[in-house]
């Protein structure tokens, strides 16, 4: 989803008061294509915010918005200087792995959130996203990105 279409779904979402949004991931199941967006403040990904989008596949008309995470989680949130860098982040990564970008994110994390560096890094075909703490360099959380047929799996 880029281009016209991309410009389209973001038109949709700020008419409709989400803000400034980040598409992330999308999915096809069928004639429906699924895109998840996630709120961003200040060049922070907050993806306890998220939206998603479902789009057809025969018209490109919006036929579904589930936005209710978004709505429970969604308000301006002090965030704060990370005590870390984004070198210092990536040095917490095996040496396995070759770090293709480091983004600042809040995540969901029990009942509250935290702030993490999302690194993207790749090992031979896989890719995965780890998630380290902005404040500790505490590896948090890896997920693999698996490519399928009809669209980007994070697991």
């Amino acid at each position: 989803v880029t281009g016209q279409d991309g410009a389209y779904l973001s038109e949709f979402l700020l008419s409709r008061g989400y803000g400034a949004m980040e598409m992330n991931y999308y999915a096809q199941f069928g004639a429906i294509l699924t895109v998840n967006y996630a709120a961003v403040q200040n060049n922070v990904v907050l993806y306890p915010d998220l939206v998603k989008l479902q789009i057809s596949m025969e018209n490109g008309a919006i036929i579904g918005v589930e936005a209710g995470n978004y709505l429970r989680n969604h308000a301006d949130r002090t965030l704060e200087i990370p005590a870390i860098s984004e070198t210092d982040a990536a040095k917490y990564i095996s040496p396995r792995l070759s770090v293709e970008s480091v983004n600042l994110c809040v995540i969901p994390y029990g009942l509250s959130e935290r702030m993490c560096y999302e690194i993207s890094a790749t090992s031979a075909e896989d890719t995965y996203l780890i998630y380290v703490d902005a404040m500790t360099g505490e590896e948090i959380e890896i997920m693999q990105v698996v490519p399928s047929g009809g669209g980007t799996l994070v697991m």
